[in-house]
């Protein structure tokens, strides 16, 4: 199925994070309850996840040179 929305958020240092697993999916809140993203994972899903995200991370570290 892949991905059923196209969005852009910016997240800072200080974004509200939650988390909570129901079932066989991690669900994710990003922001405040008003004004947040909610992402819903399978298991596969959010492996890949955090992969890309700690890829991002240690690109981000090593002084990789930024686009803007």
């Amino acid at each position: 199925m892949g991905i059923a929305l196209d969005v852009w958020v910016n997240i800072d240092g200080d974004c509200p994070m939650q988390s909570e697993v129901a079932r066989n999916e991690a669900q994710l809140e990003l922001g405040h309850s008003t004004g947040s993203l909610h992402l819903i994972l399978d298991e596969d899903g959010l492996t890949r996840l955090v992969e890309t995200a700690t890829a991002a991370l240690d690109t981000l570290r090593s002084g990789w040179p930024t686009l803007m």
